[in-house]
C-alpha cells in the first residue's frame, strides 16, 4: 500500500504545508483530464518539493528541471484520474472527517483556527480549498483501498509457490562448533620460534591421538581465546572466519580433530563438536512476512493496472509543452 500511497499523495494529509508561497507565475492549463484542467501554478506548487531539490542540485540543467517538471504532471493527472474513478463509484467522506483532520493540524502545530486561516490566506489558498485538499486526500485512500488493496489477496497456494521459489532465502545457513588449541608464533622470541612451537604443537596433537581430553589440553597449552573454557571458540557460520580455518573447519565432522593448521598469527588445532547443516525455516514460521511481501507485489501490481486503465478510459491531452 505504502508505493501507491506515496504515488498518490503530493501533500502530506495531517501536516500544515502551507508555508511556501507562490510563485509568481502567468498560470495557463497545461493539462486536461476528462472534463477538468491542470494548470502551470499547481504543477510548480503541488510539485514544489521535487522541484526545489532538482533546482538545488549542482547538476542542475533546464532539462532536469523539465523532466521533473512533467513528472509531477503526470502524478497529477494520475491523481484526477483516481478521484474522478472515486466519484463515479459513489464514495465521498463525511464532514466530521474532514473536521477531525483540521482539529488534528491546529493541535500539532499548536495554532487557532483564526491562525490557520491566515496562514492559508498568506499562502494564497483559504479554508474551503485546505478543507478540499484533505478530503481529496482521504478519498485517495478511499478509492486505492477498494481498487487495489481489497483485490490484493494471498491465499495458501500463493504462499507455497512463493516459499518454494524463494526457499534458499528462508534455509538457515550451516554452522559449526568448533574448540581451538592456538599457539603464537613470535621470530622475534625465541622460545616463540615456529621450529620450537611446531614441535609442541605437534606433540599435543600426538596426545589428543592417544586419547587425552582435547578440552583439558586446550585449558593447558592453549594461548588462543577462550582456553579457560577448553577452546570453546562457539559456532561460526562461513565467511566469518580466515578461510584455511573455514576450510578445515566445515571439511570435519563431529568428534574430528584437525591436522596443524598454519595461519599468519601461529598454528592452530581444531575439533568440531557439532554441525548443525542448512535447513529451511518451517513455513509457518515465515507466513506472516511471506503474506506481507505477496500482498505488497500484488498491490503495486493493482495500482499499475488501475492506472493504465484509467489512463486507457480517459481524455488527456496535454496543451502545453513543460
Amino acid at each position: 500500500m505504502a508505493k501507491g500511497i506515496s504515488a498518490l499523495a503530493v501533500l502530506l494529509l495531517l501536516t500544515l504545508s502551507v508555508g511556501a508561497a507562490r510563485g509568481i507565475v502567468i498560470d495557463r492549463v497545461v493539462a486536461k483530464v476528462n472534463d477538468e484542467v491542470i494548470t502551470l501554478s499547481e504543477v510548480q506548487e503541488k510539485g514544489m518539493p521535487l522541484l526545489s531539490k532538482v533546482r538545488g542540485s549542482r547538476s542542475e540543467n533546464g532539462r532536469e528541471v523539465q523532466e521533473a517538471e512533467k513528472e509531477v504532471l503526470n502524478r497529477l493527472i494520475d491523481i484526477k484520474l483516481q478521484l474522478q474513478d472515486a466519484r463515479s463509484l459513489g464514495l465521498t467522506i463525511a464532514e466530521k472527517i474532514v473536521d477531525e483532520a483540521v482539529e488534528n493540524i491546529k493541535k500539532k502545530n499548536n495554532i487557532t483556527q483564526e491562525a490557520l486561516e491566515r496562514m492559508l490566506v498568506e499562502a494564497g489558498t483559504g479554508i474551503e480549498a485546505y478543507r478540499n485538499e484533505i478530503r481529496d486526500q482521504y478519498l485517495l485512500q478511499r478509492v486505492y483501498y477498494f481498487r487495489v488493496i481489497t483485490s490484493a489477496k494471498v491465499n495458501a497456494a500463493d504462499i507455497k509457490a512463493y516459499y518454494t521459489e524463494h526457499i534458499s532465502e528462508y534455509t538457515s545457513p550451516g554452522k559449526v562448533n568448533v574448540f581451538q588449541i592456538f599457539f603464537t608464533v613470535d621470530p622475534g622470541n625465541p622460545t616463540k620460534r615456529e621450529d620450537v612451537v611446531r614441535a609442541r604443537a605437534m606433540e599435543v596433537i600426538e596426545r589428543i591421538s592417544a586419547g587425552e581430553d582435547f578440552a583439558i589440553l586446550a585449558k593447558a597449552y592453549s594461548e588462543g581465546p577462550n582456553a579457560s573454557l577448553g577452546g570453546d571458540l562457539g559456532f561460526f557460520k562461513r565467511g566469518e572466519v580466515l578461510p584455511v580455518l573455514e576450510e578445515a573447519m566445515f571439511s570435519l565432522e563431529s568428534g574430528q580433530v584437525s591436522d596443524l593448521i598454519r595461519s599468519k598469527a601461529g598454528f592452530h588445532i581444531l575439533k568440531v563438536k557439532e554441525h548443525i547443516y542448512p535447513a529451511p525455516l518451517p513455513i509457518e514460521k515465515v507466513k506472516k512476512d511471506i503474506i506481507s511481501i505477496i500482498k505488497k507485489e500484488k498491490a503495486e501490481d493493482n495500482y499499475g493496472k488501475w492506472i493504465k486503465e484509467l489512463r486507457q478510459k480517459a481524455f488527456i491531452e496535454i496543451t502545453y509543452d513543460l
